[in-house]
């Protein structure tokens, strides 16, 4: 132990009582102020859909996640050990792009007309895209998932 110290009891936080609404705001409130995210996370990567019949799980992969206000987001992912690029995945909140280094592909889709109408200013939804983060988000904020 490097060091000992004692919390006076008058500095102490104290814990306070609040509805699900005041938590939001206050969150919300925090989450306007953010305007860049930078993660490092574990991501287990899955490709494909029900629709198609095929769905490919992979091996879990280190995944760096950048995110800027009010549209941009980055999600690069790495093999374990090696580091080598496995995926890198960008939106700009009207076209999402995807390159697969290791098949030698990429792919480039615009987000749907349907998505820009519901936030002309901003940028929309990235549901099309499965981008969801930061940039499927303009205002930083968070939904009740009640309301959603």
């Amino acid at each position: 132990m490097t060091s000992h110290t004692v919390i006076p009891q008058s500095q102490k936080p104290v814990a306070k009582d609040a509805s699900r609404e005041e938590l939001l705001d206050l969150y919300n409130q925090f989450a306007r102020g953010v305007k860049t995210l930078n993660s490092t996370v574990e991501l287990k990567p899955i490709a494909g859909s029900k629709y198609s019949g095929v769905i490919d799980e992979y091996h879990e992969v280190k995944a760096f996640i950048l995110a800027a206000q009010p549209a941009s987001i980055r999600v690069i992912g790495q093999a374990p050990v090696i580091g080598k690029t496995v995926f890198d995945m960008a939106s700009d909140g009207e076209i999402f792009r995807v390159l697969i280094p290791s098949k030698n592909k990429s792919y480039s889709v615009p987000l749907l007309p349907s998505e820009r109408a519901a936030n002309p200013s901003r940028s929309p939804p990235a549901t099309s895209s499965g981008c969801t983060a930061l940039a499927g988000n303009p205002e930083g904020r968070i939904r009740d998932r009640e309301g959603v």
